[in-house]
């Protein structure tokens, strides 16, 4: 059994992040993420509910990164998509992709609700999300 290397810790009542969740998990052929709703009785430490509440957080042991950076972590631990995270990772590209995940979080549960995307709480032993339909369809597997 692989242990894995990256904690993610997200907004569980969010569509959007479970949404997210559920296809980092899909992606994850090496097990390499642990899946922790902002809701856990305990979060990881040096993770604060107001940091998980604001973004996505990625902690490895004691290093840790929050929002598009956290992003770019978790990307460059998918091999089809490490591409991605290396060019997210790069100073202007950076800036830009903070900028705009900055944008986007404050609006995440309205996108959420105009996409139609409900969300549930973290499974049990750190599993992802379990998948639901967004409103009006019947295909769980499209977003």
């Amino acid at each position: 059994m692989t242990v894995p290397t990256l904690t993610v810790v997200f907004d569980s009542g969010c569509g959007v992040c479970a949404s997210s969740v559920r296809w980092l998990a899909q992606r994850d052929r090496r097990a390499a993420f642990a899946f922790v709703g902002n809701d856990a009785p305990a979060l990881p430490p040096g993770v604060s509910r107001e940091e998980a509440q604001a973004a996505v957080v990625v902690v490895d042991g004691q290093r840790k990164w929050t929002g598009a950076a956290a992003v770019a972590r978790l990307l460059r631990e998918l091999p089809a998509w490490a591409p991605l995270g290396l060019f997210l990772a790069l100073p202007g590209v950076r800036a830009a992709a903070a900028a705009g995940y900055a944008a986007f979080a404050p609006r995440r549960h309205r996108v959420s609700a105009l996409l139609g995307l409900e969300s549930c709480a973290v499974r049990p032993g750190g599993g992802p999300p379990a998948a639901t339909a967004p409103r009006g369809r019947a295909d769980a597997s499209r977003p």
